[in-house]
Parts: structure tokens; C-alpha cells; sequence
């Protein structure tokens, strides 16, 4: 939910598609918690943070209107952040939240009654911009090895950083997104892949 997700939405609409991903994921999570005993937590990081409360774990948002508060604060924190980064940050408390972690520890993602543990992390790619190493990224995505992490960069389109990035990342934690309009199906075959390992 960084400045940047809002500056470079009216190009290549990236804020929108961050905004129907995570409308896509809580209802398709709804009613999982009870029935599955799947919990989920979201977490967005900008440059004003890296813990950016939206929906805390055993918590979901009960409805569509809840739901669409949640769209709301992102979009409201993507307008009024600070420029900067914390991708690092999030990722290593996102990688390393997995079952000896309690409840107030565990960073996003989602966790399922057959004790798998899932963390995803989207982020546009801007590493070198703030100095960020892609080897330490790729070094946080595999500190825990029972969560499965995995890192989706939304590309701008110019040059080739993200797919130099995702090179340097160990094998399977990355996924480079470079037209924003695919996000929504790029994480749904994450997903899938993830659950079915």
C-alpha cells in the first residue's frame, strides 16, 4: 500500500488490481475460518511502515461492507504515505511467522488446519530505488522453512530490474508481474501451487 502503488495506478492501474486481489482473496477465504479452520491475516508495508494493519488473524471481515473498509484504508494509506520502503522488513516477518509464532507475532499471510503456512508479499519492484539487496529478500523468504513464502514484484514495464531481482532470489519464492491487469490471476495459480505442495 506504498505512495508509489497510488502515483503509478492512473498508468498501469496497479493500485486497482491490488485493491480486486484482496477483495478476491476475503471472499474467497469468507466463512473458511469456521468451516476449514483457515485463518488469514493481511498486512500492507509503504514508507511510512512495515506493519500496516488491515485484517488481523482470527478476525476477517464478517461482510461485504467490512470488506470494503479494508479497500478503503489501502487505498487512503497508498494516497497519504511517506515515500520510502520496508519490503525487507515485511518479508522477514511475514517468512518467519509460522506455527511457534503467537498470535500477536505472526506477520500476513495465511495459516490452514493441516498446519501449513502460507506468506505472500507484493511489492512494485522499486528495490534498488531505497537500496534494497534482492539476495537478503530471497535470504528472508527461506529463513523458516514451514512457511512457504513467496514474493510477487508488479514491474513497471521499464527496463528489466524486476526480472534481475527475481533472478537473484532463490528458485519458486518469486514471480514478477509485469502488467498489472494479470495480478489477479498470477496470484490465484500462486495460490494453487502453494496449496497443493
Amino acid at each position: 500500500v506504498s505512495g508509489s502503488m497510488y502515483r503509478f495506478n492512473s498508468t498501469d492501474g496497479r493500485l486497482e488490481r491490488l485493491l480486486e486481489c484482496t477483495m478476491m482473496l476475503m471472499e474467497a477465504l469468507d466463512g473458511r475460518d469456521r468451516d476449514q479452520g483457515i485463518e488469514y491475516a493481511l498486512v500492507g508495508h509503504s514508507g511510512d511502515d512495515a506493519e500496516v494493519p488491515l485484517v488481523s488473524f482470527g478476525e476477517p471481515p464478517r461482510d461485504r461492507r467490512e470488506r470494503l473498509a479494508v479497500l478503503q484504508r489501502m487505498a487512503a494509506h497508498s494516497q497519504f504515505c511517506w515515500s520510502g520502503d520496508h519490503t525487507l522488513e515485511r518479508v522477514k516477518a511475514d517468512a518467519s511467522a509460522g506455527p511457534s509464532a503467537g498470535p500477536s507475532s505472526r506477520g500476513a499471510g495465511a495459516s490452514g488446519a493441516a498446519g501449513q503456512h502460507f506468506a505472500f508479499v507484493l511489492s512494485d519492484a522499486n528495490l534498488r530505488r531505497y537500496g534494497l539487496n534482492p539476495r537478503q529478500i530471497g535470504d528472508a523468504l527461506t529463513s523458516d522453512p514451514e512457511v512457504s513464502a513467496h514474493f510477487v514484484m508488479i514491474a513497471s514495464g521499464v527496463g528489466d530490474e524486476a526480472s534481475r531481482h527475481a533472478r537473484a532470489m532463490p528458485p519458486g519464492t518469486t514471480s514478477v508481474c509485469f502488467d498489472a491487469a494479470d495480478l489477479p490471476r498470477l496470484i490465484k495459480a500462486i495460490l494453487a501451487s502453494a496449496i497443493d505442495r
